[in-house]
């Protein structure tokens, strides 16, 4: 492949080896982070934090949900614009909007963060965490602190991996989720 075909390449391969080369990924960096997902349950619930653990990180589910779905926004958005304008042959279209993926997700990050430190006693309440014992509240508030360091990081990773997979690699998406998910 030649340099200016590079980027352009998912106009002219075929159909199959291109749902291969994309699809393969994903699933398996899906099948790795469920399987993490199991593993880290498993090791917490049998650890010394037990049940109290497992609640701790089952209260605080929600909200690492809530940013992976704004860098889910994002990311996919300026995928789709991103791999729109390689399309066009719209270099300087696609370079700003990585750019700018890059200073929206970590503006929202800092701003999910100062919010999730500035309410968390309300965010905790939400998420139920009234309706357990003082072990389970203290397990879940050391949790969602650690959570909220980490979600600045957690968010950008999650937003570039759709990124990276629009950019023609899958490989890179797939390890990059693969690491994103043993946080």
């Amino acid at each position: 492949m030649n340099e200016s075909n590079e980027n352009f390449y998912l106009t002219n391969a075929p159909i199959k080896k291109l749902l291969l080369k994309f699809g393969v990924p994903c699933v398996l960096a899906m099948l790795v982070s469920a399987l993490y997902n199991i593993v880290d349950q498993i090791f917490i619930g049998n650890s010394s934090a037990g049940t109290a653990g497992i609640m701790a990180t089952t209260l605080v589910f929600p909200f690492t949900v809530v940013a992976l779905a704004i860098a889910q926004l994002i990311g996919d958005g300026v995928a789709t614009l991103f791999s729109i304008s390689l399309g066009a042959k719209d270099e300087k279209t696609s370079n700003k909007s990585v750019g700018n993926a890059i200073v929206a997700v970590i503006l929202v990050s800092i701003v999910l963060v100062v919010v999730g430190f500035v309410f968390m006693k309300p965010i905790l309440s939400v998420l139920g965490v009234n309706g357990y014992d003082e072990r389970c509240k203290e397990f879940t508030e050391i949790y969602y602190k650690i959570i909220l360091c980490g979600t600045p990081f957690y968010m950008f990773a999650s937003s570039m991996a759709s990124i990276i997979r629009a950019s023609g690699a899958p490989g890179y998406f797939m390890i990059s989720t693969i690491v994103r998910s043993s946080h």
